[in-house]
């Protein structure tokens, strides 16, 4: 059976273990439940046990990463936080289902009004 979270549930993907537990500190901190995996495979297994309002895709090269999740799982918000270094990857983001890209430069108050939104939850803020 398929775990519901109640509010602002965040799966976090992210390779690089530092970068993903600074982003899991800046999302807790701000209210959200949050889980992490570091990989397109527990990324996919989470998926499938738990729906999440959002999946934050942190990782270094996420076209690769949602490329291979969307063939493995069904996503429906993607945020990748990361740079669009181009429009091509900036179209094939946008392809994948990603509804907004956030830099890694945005501050942390910003990133977490702005997941609030694309959750419909503007008001928890």
């Amino acid at each position: 059976m398929m775990q519901r979270h109640s509010r602002g549930a965040v799966l976090v993907v992210d390779t690089e273990r530092a970068r993903l537990e600074r982003v899991l500190g800046v999302l807790s901190a701000r209210g959200f439940q949050t889980r992490s995996v570091s990989s397109v495979r527990d990324a996919c297994s989470a998926l499938q046990r738990s729906e999440f309002d959002i999946v934050l895709v942190s990782d270094a090269k996420p076209l690769e990463m949602l490329r291979e999740m969307r063939s493995a799982a069904a996503l429906s918000r993607v945020v990748v936080l990361g740079d669009c270094r181009d429009w091509a990857t900036c179209v094939e983001l946008a392809a994948l289902g990603t509804m907004d890209v956030i830099s890694p430069l945005t501050c942390a108050d910003e990133v977490a009004r702005r997941l609030r939104k694309l959750m419909g939850r503007e008001a928890a803020a």
